[in-house]
């Protein structure tokens, strides 16, 4: 699905900032994207589609570094 993308960037200090990129940028690949961000303070996370606004089937992949998040499975067999 073309859509603009929106990328939150946060920051060691605690601050974030989000961008939005415009549609447009899916014309010349519709599967791939390059772009390059230069950030005057040192980024700890990214996070695509902060607000939940895609059409995303696996939101587990939406951040930079990736969030280890324990599985149903996990949680059942710590209830027991």
């Amino acid at each position: 699905l073309v859509m603009p993308v929106t990328i939150e960037w946060i920051y060691k200090d605690g601050s974030s900032e989000i961008d939005t990129l415009p549609a447009e940028i899916w014309r010349r690949n519709e599967y791939e994207v390059k772009r390059t961000f230069v950030k005057s303070k040192e980024v700890s996370q990214v996070n695509l589609d902060p607000n939940f606004e895609f059409a995303d089937t696996n939101m587990n992949n939406n951040t930079f570094p990736k969030k280890e998040e324990v599985s149903d499975f996990e949680k059942f067999k710590e209830k027991n």
